[in-house]
């Protein structure tokens, strides 16, 4: 149970961190079934969090999340890639309620319903899915999918769990519930959830092929459709002769990776196999590779076990003047790996600074890449590394990386890519303070601050990350040069990258923060421009006002913490929590020394800021300053309001022990946070237990009736 706690409090998702290892617990989750509810709880209010961050930069809605991409099934699936960790939460949450409904069946259906009354399509997945499991009745999921217009029988978020509920639970339902199935199906779409820019023949075809498959797949459970279901499906069968359910069930998906490993994948493949002799392997690299996706051959094998003859020939048609594009590309991502490192920087870094600039273009993505690796097993003074870096800086390329954020652009562009790999290089030397920058480097990323090539800003990104090295390295370059990036009344576009790209991995060093000041602060009012990186500045804002040294004053943070908005407030007042809960058993003296005076001086007194959203965190806050409870709850009281989720700060003031010492203030907190909720936890009762026990006068307070009364009437 440790390990989830941790996990709940940590935030370990919401920081971007690894946690995939905590899957491990999936198989302990049987032998912790007394402890099933609040595994749940704490995961779901995790995964709401981190919902809530998504929604705050427009991935997340009531009717849209990212995690049908991120997480494309919710029953076990090879289609779920996990290049994303924050869809553990959803695993876990999986793998807890079904381990739920093996020890008390009534409780998980009531959990499945739960989660289809809560925002966010990745709820109605897993509700979805509870159904598919036998956790849900036949008209209870039915009701699900043909009300609101039968939206979730349609929307592309639930389209995996819905097929896969009609094919493992269609042969349940009653004849009424089939035919209220039928109704939706046979009509069709809203029509306004899919987009009508089609040709109109197409239109049809799409809305005919919709109606056939959800159709089909109810059939394939074994049920008997209706006449006119049958009818129907028999018609849409005949008008479109080439309909038919996928044998690897991928037409439950709406979208499809396939790759070496997955079923089915390695009969349609054909590989050639590249010439191990030198004079017929230059041949063969000479001629055009083919564009068949299923089609592939095995020169990144020669490259990897047979390195010198790659290098060989490479080197052979180098002198010729022949420069075969995808084979180069090939094998610098080859050779990118550790174990060639030193070998393939010896022999590829000299032809690479032969290469022609339009070849080299081309190979920039790998060979970028391929730089990126090598340059920490450079030795200093070969100055090949700043010949070849100062080549791609050089090149003309198309500006743009993948991604809207800067920082992402940045990691995918050749220019980002060489910039980390100068970096490693330098980091690799060990360099200490005031050692000023080594005067290649010094000219490449001079180089990179000139704003003409559009390109060149990817590799000022990184340079922002590293400010705070190259501030101590060599401070005198650095605010000539590097702080002006942040200057927001230069520029704000290239101020909001600089300030993403530092925020990317925030630190707080005061002496760098004292000479960048004035435009810290004032990145307060460009928090929404910031997008996802806005928490980042919120925690840092936080912890640079909990230090005491003096470099701010308290009318300056306090000024840029109002300027911030709700949801910047919620990371603050979060931030707030992990600072007191890092503290450890110091957390009275941490809540006295630097909180409270945070609070009074520093944290707005809006009453427009009030929301929720802010009072969540904040009851924990209060909760987590132990002794100082009392103290605490007087002081953030005025932010507190009924919590639609109250639920897990309910189960942390349980767990904390706060109820018997402190009855009248566990009770306010209580009173204030709990009213309708859609789930309530035993903690609550416990609490009220614990409190009526410790001052029994308690329990005639209007307050205390109240809530036993709501406690009774919701498990009644």
């Amino acid at each position: 149970m440790a390990d989830f706690k941790a996990l709940a409090r940590s935030e370990l998702v919401l920081q971007g961190k690894d946690v995939r290892p905590f899957l491990r617990e999936g198989a302990m989750l049987a032998t912790l079934q007394p402890h099933l509810t609040g595994i749940v709880d704490d995961v779901q209010q995790l995964l709401l969090d981190a919902l809530g961050l998504f929604s705050e930069i427009g991935d997340a809605s009531e009717q849209f999340d990212r995690a049908h991409w991120d997480l494309p099934s919710i029953s076990d699936h090879h289609q779920n890639r996990h290049f994303h960790d924050w869809t553990v939460l959803i695993e876990l949450l999986r793998d807890a309620w079904l381990e739920m409904k093996k020890a008390d069946p009534a409780l998980a259906q009531r959990r499945a319903a739960d989660w289809w009354s809560k925002p966010y399509p990745v709820f109605k997945r897993l509700a979805l899915f509870a159904a598919g499991e036998g956790g849900v009745s036949a008209e209870q999921w039915v009701e699900w999918l043909v009300s609101d217009r039968a939206w979730w029988l349609w929307s592309l978020e639930t389209h995996r769990e819905v097929l896969r509920l009609l094919v493992l639970q269609g042969n349940t339902l009653t004849a009424r519930s089939r035919n209220r199935f039928e109704r939706a199906a046979m009509a069709g779409s809203p029509q306004d959830m899919f987009s009508s820019d089609k040709e109109p023949s197409h239109w049809e075809e799409l809305e005919d092929g919709m109606v056939w498959l959800r159709l089909a797949k109810f059939a394939s459970s074994g049920a008997a459709l209706s006449q006119r279901g049958s009818r129907r499906l028999a018609a849409l069968a005949k008008k479109w002769p080439d309909l038919q359910l996928e044998e690897d069930f991928s037409d439950e998906f709406t979208h499809w990776m396939s790759g070496t490993g997955d079923p089915g994948f390695e009969s349609q493949m054909r590989s050639e196999r590249a010439p191990r002799e030198l004079d017929q392997l230059l041949v063969w690299l000479q001629i055009e590779t083919s564009k068949d996706p299923f089609v592939t051959d095995d020169w990144s094998t020669v490259c990897r076990e047979d390195f010198s003859l790659a290098m060989k020939a490479l080197n052979n048609l180098a002198s010729q003047k022949i420069w075969p594009i995808r084979r180069w590309r090939q094998a610098l991502q080859v050779w990118s790996d550790d174990v060639f490192r030193v070998r393939s920087w010896q022999g590829a870094s000299t032809l690479l600074t032969k290469m022609p600039a339009t070849t080299l273009k081309e190979v920039a993505p790998s060979a970028s890449w391929w730089f990126g690796a090598v340059s920490q097993s450079v030795v200093n003074q070969d100055q090949r590394l700043w010949r070849l870096a100062d080549r791609f800086l050089s090149l003309e390329y198309e500006d743009g990386g993948g991604t809207d954020r800067a920082v992402g652009s940045a990691l995918n562009h050749p220019v980002g890519q060489v910039t980390q790999g100068l970096l490693s290089h330098w980091f690799g030397s060990k360099p200490v303070d005031d050692q000023g920058l080594p005067g290649g480097l010094r000219k490449l990323f001079t180089k990179l601050l000139d704003a003409t090539p559009v390109s060149l800003k990817h590799g000022r990104i990184f340079l922002a990350t590293n400010v705070i090295a190259l501030f101590r390295v060599d401070r005198a370059w650095c605010t000539n040069y590097v702080l002006p990036l942040f200057e927001w009344k230069r520029s704000n576009e290239q101020a909001l990258a600089a300030w993403e790209g530092f925020l990317w991995s925030p630190r707080l060093y005061l002496p760098l923060f004292e000479a960048f000041k004035t435009d810290f602060l004032d990145t307060a009012n460009h928090y929404q421009a910031l997008g996802e990186y806005g928490r980042q500045y919120a925690s840092i804002l936080v912890y640079t006002a909990l230090d005491v040294s003096g470099t701010f004053t308290k009318d300056e943070l306090g000024a840029a913490t109002a300027a911030l908005p709700v949801a910047g407030l919620k990371t603050s007042a979060q931030a707030l929590v992990n600072s007191i809960d890092g503290a450890g058993d110091k957390r009275e003296e941490h809540w006295k020394n630097r909180i409270e005076p945070y609070w009074r001086a520093i944290w707005p007194k809006a009453n427009e800021l009030v929301s929720p959203l802010i009072a969540d965190p904040l009851a924990r806050l209060a909760i987590a300053a132990g002794e100082e409870f009392p103290d605490a709850l007087r002081l953030i009281r005025p932010w507190l309001v009924s919590l639609r989720n109250a639920d897990h700060c309910v189960r942390t003031l349980a767990g904390a022990s706060l109820c018997r010492p402190y009855p009248e203030t566990a009770l306010e907190l209580l009173s204030a946070i709990v009213s309708d909720q859609p789930f309530l936890p035993q903690e609550l009762g416990n609490c009220l237990s614990e409190i009526g026990v410790a001052m029994p006068k308690l329990k005639s307070d209007p307050r205390y009736i109240r809530l036993a009364d709501y406690l009774k009437k919701r498990q009644s």
